[in-house]
């Protein structure tokens, strides 16, 4: 764990950091061809591997990055399920305010 200007990074395991790499360039590749599904497949895939392996920031950046391309193909249920993991992941950083703005953010989409 390096430790910058008072923020922690945790570097990702080798064979992880690969995976993340070759997603990243599915995700370029599947927005290029305007497969909108695939690309978010790819960014959740992304998210779950920052989120299991300590980095719950990047994990949440990733998970966000999904929500536009769902939209576009009117995927609300992997809306709601991505609102409701960024919730878990504030619940687990202590972060209760964001927890119940992003759990109420999952309820929407499921109304949407």
């Amino acid at each position: 764990m390096l430790r910058i200007a008072a923020q922690e990074i945790n570097l990702l395991p080798k064979d992880k950091q690969e995976d993340v790499d070759r997603y990243k360039e599915l995700v370029v590749r599947y927005k290029q061809a305007n497969n909108p599904q695939q690309a978010a497949f790819y960014l959740n895939k992304i998210a779950f591997i920052y989120w299991e392996n300590g980095n719950p920031k990047e994990a949440i950046n990733y998970f966000l990055e999904t929500i536009p391309l769902n939209e576009r193909i009117g995927n609300y249920n992997d809306i709601k399920a991505v609102y409701s993991n960024i919730a878990l992941i504030y619940s687990d950083m202590d972060r209760l305010d964001l927890t119940l703005e992003y759990f109420y953010k999952s309820l929407d989409a499921v109304v949407s």
